[in-house]
């Protein structure tokens, strides 16, 4: 089976060892990719465990589009090989982990998530990922308004957690944010998102969550920089350097004044604006209990899906420490301990590496071309990476930051067209 193109290059035939030879032109094909990506972005938000066969089939569908067109993706599945680092680790642990099969499971599905993420990114335009991800999150944020379910810890709208509430409102904001600030886009559109982005605001207030609220606001602000005064700067030559360098030396003389001088404690600032404690909810009891686990168990880990179980007891302990009156799907909150839990030091260390990678792409896919959307991803990167110390966005199997930062990670610019001149 396999995919060869013919005739024109707007066209493709898709041959079938001769029995179901049919002929798609590029432009359907690039229509049903993004009806299907749609279709997981709803079905992700909305229905993330009653919709779990469809994700599945919208999972085939991306990975047997791209066996398909293996040859376009020989070179983007070979660049993005640490990607493909955890669901390795995730395959060897099933020889040692509680449930062979649960392990085996896991490593295909985070493949399957470093698949989707690849195919997105080079299949769609970042139009078309930005307008998705506004479109679908602004429902959430309208439908969560209408019934915020505001508890003692924060709102979770239509979702079952506060936390999923306020990065769902943080997407709507700051993709909201871009579609305004985007000129191709059409007026009415922009006139139509202009609202949501407030109550969306509001929503991620609601739900009381540090990272998203601390962070959702200078993105804002860098991406309405972007276009308003960055992208402007660059017809004089050396300016956005200087301003670079004059950043980075009022920064450091401003660090020296509060920390050296005024013994500011940044950090109690930080979380009491927030109202958070110095423990963050809790977190750094867990974080203490994940390394106690890791030097038990350094070089292997407890294996994919070892030990958050009904039947383990540190698990259940831990539940009860949180209040738990009977086992439920529980986290270490960090990305780095989750998988490190799970596959010891090498776990922890190339969770880092992935992050840091991710983050690395995304930047230097924006100083290769400075631009508003570029800017987007490379926000939306940075963003993640930040949130995986408190969140397991890079420890979950098909999860949906984890797909989004590998979409920020394997993107690529496009080409200029054809009456632009040369570079």
């Amino acid at each position: 089976m396999n995919t060869a193109r013919s005739g024109p290059a707007s066209h493709r035939t898709i041959q079938t060892g001769g029995l179901f030879d049919f002929r798609l032109s590029d432009e359907l094909l690039r229509r049903i990719d993004f009806a299907a990506w749609m279709a997981w972005a709803l079905i992700q938000t909305f229905m993330p465990l009653d919709a779990s066969a469809l994700l599945y089939l919208l999972a085939a569908y991306f990975s047997g589009s791209m066996i398909l067109r293996y040859r376009e993706f020989m070179q983007p599945l070979a660049t993005c090989w640490p990607m493909f680092l955890l669901p390795l680790l995730a395959f060897l642990s099933a020889i040692w982990a509680p449930s062979a099969s649960e392990a085996v499971r896991k490593g295909m599905l985070l493949a399957l998530t470093a698949v989707i993420g690849i195919y997105v990114a080079r299949q769609l335009t970042a139009r078309q990922i930005i307008f998705s991800i506004f479109a679908v999150n602004a429902a959430a944020a309208i439908l969560s308004a209408m019934s915020p379910e505001v508890y003692n810890g924060g709102a979770t709208g239509v979702f079952d957690q506060k936390n999923v509430l306020a990065f769902s409102m943080f997407l709507t904001v700051t993709s909201g944010v871009v579609l305004l600030l985007d000129r191709a886009v059409p007026l009415y559109f922009r006139v139509l998102a202009l609202p949501v982005i407030p109550i969306a605001f509001w929503m991620m207030l609601q739900a009381q969550s540090a990272t998203i609220v601390i962070l959702s606001v200078p993105m804002s602000f860098g991406l309405a920089v972007q276009v308003l005064v960055w992208s402007n700067l660059r017809q004089i030559k050396h300016l956005r350097s200087l301003l670079v360098l004059f950043g980075i030396a009022v920064a450091a003389f401003a660090a020296m004044l509060l920390f050296g001088v005024f013994g500011f404690d940044a950090l109690e600032a930080l979380l009491g604006s927030v109202g958070k404690d110095s423990t963050l909810t809790g977190r750094t009891v867990l974080w203490a209990q994940a390394e106690r686990l890791m030097e038990q168990h350094p070089w292997t880990g407890v294996g994919a899906n070892g030990f958050w179980r009904p039947e383990v007891g540190e698990a259940n302990s831990i539940l009860r420490l949180f209040h738990y009156s009977a086992y439920t799907q529980f986290s270490f909150h960090n990305s780095y301990l989750e998988n490190g839990v799970q596959f010891g030091y090498p776990g922890m260390f190339a969770t880092a590496f992935l992050g840091v990678w991710c983050v690395y792409r995304a930047v230097r896919t924006w100083l290769m071309r400075q631009d508003l959307h570029n800017a987007y991803f490379m926000f939306l990167g940075l963003l993640i990476f930040v949130r995986s110390f408190t969140e397991i966005d890079l420890a979950g199997e098909l999860a949906w930051a984890f797909i989004l930062i590998y979409i920020a990670a394997a993107r690529k610019n496009p080409q200029p067209r054809a009456t632009a001149p040369a570079g």
